[in-house]
């Protein structure tokens, strides 16, 4: 357990960290190196083979010339500078050494850009085809998913996490093999020198493991926050981004900054405390390998002075203990690659094995054509536990038929469009289309026959073409033209720019609301549905908007299953059929007149509403 004092003394968010019961959903486990994350990792790199061969080829040659260095210039100082042979062999022996030497670091630099060439070709290829693999995973699970996981999280899993590991492959997998190579080399060259300078080299490792182990649990803490941190910023960003209409209507603009400034300046606290800790790794190892180099120098000293060991080897030794050093000076930055990359495989691979809640049976069926006809038989349906929703629901709309479905906010009205395109499945009784349960359709045969126009309308950042057909090429640009003139929106289409191949930017920041919602009407003209639903889709028209596109509703619905889901009463008087829910369950059923006459809770609703326009008109 971590005790107060491990506590930062301030910041609101670090203490959010420290008593956040779920903050490893964000952070690490604290493994450096998980076998069986990394067999996972493997599969995605495994298959661009090619590329890992010829990085530890090229790894295999820069470590060959890295260690062949210190033996030429020991057979340089020993063989020719201090032996006693004419000075014609000393020259020639040197000129030999030197040509090796120069040919050694050109092999060693042709070696390095090959490595890092082909290290950068894997860990691209394989991370490209994780980041699909990580994107249909997302895009194939539920709504119920999507209601539990905050955009920023998907964002930071799709992007940084996967980028974290395209660093690990690219610069630290093959790196820290060759480190270890290193290192196994200069120590058995260390031991071929001299076994007695070797043993005493030796001695330095039970102090370089006791610092990098406390290196280690420093370091293992502080990425674990800044890893929650910066899952909580991009959280942050997606949410106050997207809300940034509502915070400049309420002037909340100085209380977001205040609260983004808080989290930023406790995410600087923690990157600064981890510089920190790993500014004092390097400089540690420096002190340690120091008074070894002043003892080894001592002994090696000695050595020489009894002719034991001659001044090249002395030399040589000294150049492989620095060989066999240098990796662990470079310990701090692998360390922090490979635990990201741990930390981030773990979260990748934790979106990857969520199960889908909504996925097609193994004998779906694919009907070559749907009338429309739709059926809710004995729905029982709860978002969470027993918190009914919908309740003993029974509902049966013909082919053809235009059915309104009104009630009170919280009535169940949207819940049943949901479960009639599947987004969520009922826990009793049933949702059939054309005499089929839509469990045993493949959701694929079910949306293509279903179009929804919701009274938030969301556009893409595309052409206005596009955005109307969705990038689907069976919809040609006359079908759109022809369903854009049918919801009157071709006039203020042609007025952009570019017409429809005007690029909208995001969000379709520049329309008006009543604009985008003639686009979702064009849409759903385009892809020509035999169920059409419409949930609250005037809602946000004007009454002169509204009343331009009620003919092309009338001649869109006629023909088609359509349900229409209001609040506005006005909106549905001329449907066949009108349905009035209340608390999750069918209390009225009928025409206009016949639920006026009935003096139910449907006459309640709609005289409320006429009294409510009367008061506005005045």
């Amino acid at each position: 357990m971590r005790s107060p004092k491990d506590e930062p003394s301030r910041g609101k968010w670090l203490k959010e960290y420290f008593s956040d019961p779920n903050r490893d959903e964000d952070s690490l486990t604290g493994k450096f190196f998980d076998a069986a994350l990394f067999r996972r990792l493997l599969s995605f790199i495994l298959p661009f083979r090619k590329y890992l061969v010829l990085a530890l080829v090229a790894l295999f040659l820069s470590i060959a010339s890295r260690l062949v260095y210190p033996l030429v210039f020991k057979v340089a100082v020993d063989s020719y500078i201090s032996a006693d042979i004419p000075d014609a062999e000393k020259f020639k022996g040197l000129y030999i050494c030197a040509f090796v030497i120069v040919l050694a670091f050109l092999l060693n630099g042709l070696a390095m850009f090959g490595q890092t060439v082909f290290a950068a070709l894997l860990a691209q290829r394989s991370m490209h085809e994780l980041r699909m693999k990580v994107f249909r995973r997302i895009l194939s699970q539920s709504m119920r998913f999507f209601s539990s996981q905050p955009v920023g999280r998907l964002l930071t899993r799709t992007t940084n996490d996967v980028n974290a590991l395209n660093d690990m492959i690219a610069t630290s997998l093959v790196t820290l093999l060759g480190n270890l190579l290193i290192i196994g080399g200069s120590v058995v060259l260390m031991f071929s020198i001299s076994w007695r300078l070797a043993l005493l080299a030796m001695a330095v490792v039970p102090f370089l493991l006791v610092i990098t182990a406390v290196f280690r649990r420093k370091v293992r803490e502080s990425y674990r926050l800044i890893r929650w941190l910066v899952a909580r910023i991009n959280a942050f960003l997606a949410e106050h981004l997207s809300g940034m209409r509502i915070i400049q209507l309420f002037r909340r603009e100085e209380k977001v900054a205040a609260e983004f400034r808080e989290l930023n300046h406790d995410t600087m606290l923690a990157n600064i405390r981890q510089v920190l800790y790993s500014s004092l790794f390097t400089p540690s190892i420096e002190a340690l390998s120091s008074i070894m180099k002043a003892l080894l120098l001592y002994q090696g000293g000695i050595m020489v002075l009894d002719s034991s060991l001659e001044v090249g080897a002395l030399i040589a030794f000294f150049m492989y203990f620095d060989r066999a050093i240098e990796p662990v000076r470079n310990l701090a930055e692998q360390y922090n690659v490979f635990q990201g990359a741990m930390a981030s495989s773990e979260r990748i691979f934790r979106v990857l094995d969520t199960p889908c809640e909504i996925e097609d049976a193994p004998d779906a069926v694919t009907p070559a054509s749907i009338r429309g006809k739709v059926e809710f038989k004995d729905v029982w349906f709860a978002y969470e536990g027993d918190e009914w929703v919908l309740k003993d629901v029974n509902l049966t709309i013909e082919p053809g038929e235009s059915v309104a479905v009104v009630g009170a906010t919280g009535a169940g009205k949207t819940s049943l469009i949901k479960l009639l395109c599947r987004f969520y499945d009922v826990q009793r009784g049933a949702v059939l289309v054309d005499g089929t349960d839509v469990r045993k359709l493949s959701s694929a045969a079910l949306r293509s026959n279903i179009v929804v126009v919701p009274q938030d309308v969301f556009l893409f950042s595309d052409t206005v073409l596009e955005n109307i057909r969705l990038w689907d090429p069976s919809i040609t640009r006359e079908d759109v033209e022809r369903a854009a003139a049918w919801v009157n929106a071709d006039a203020f289409i042609r007025s952009l720019p570019d017409g429809y191949d005007t690029v909208l930017r995001e969000r379709a920041a520049g329309l008006s609301v009543g604009q985008k919602q003639l686009l979702s009407f064009a849409r759903a003209l385009a892809h020509d549905p035999p169920i059409l639903v419409l949930d609250e889709a005037t809602s946000s028209i004007d009454p002169e908007t509204e009343a331009l596109i009620q003919d092309a509703l009338r001649k869109l619905m006629r023909g088609r299953t359509s349900i229409v889901i209001a609040h506005r009463l006005s909106t549905v008087r001329d449907c066949d059929r009108i349905v009035v829910m209340h608390k999750g369950r069918i209390r009225e059923t009928g025409t206009h007149e016949e639920l006026i006459a009935r003096d139910g809770i449907y006459r309640k609703l709609y005289e409320i509403q006429y009294k409510s326009q009367n008061l506005a008109a005045s």
